[in-house]
């Protein structure tokens, strides 16, 4: 079935998170998070993986190097203020 690994909730806002420990992603590895779009709430949706560079792939889905995503957890800022 379609999943995906995590979702980040902060005030009703939601950030689904998918994980890959591979240095590429494509489309074809994220169906759980194109499925997930339409979920009342959730306002992003990323892939974390061991590459360098940000992408974005699929329907909106952004691809974060684990660097980045761990950036912007700390800092607060992975989960949107608002839509």
């Amino acid at each position: 079935g379609l999943e995906v690994d995590f979702l980040l909730s902060k005030g009703g806002r939601l950030v689904a998170v998918e994980a890959k420990a591979r240095r590429s992603v494509g489309a074809s590895d994220v169906p759980g998070l194109r499925a997930i779009a339409e979920l009342r709430g959730v306002l992003r949706r990323v892939v974390v993986y061991l590459g360098d560079r940000r992408l974005s792939i699929a329907d909106g889905v952004e691809v974060l190097p684990v660097g980045d995503f761990l950036r912007e957890l700390e800092a607060g800022t992975l989960v949107p203020a608002r839509a």
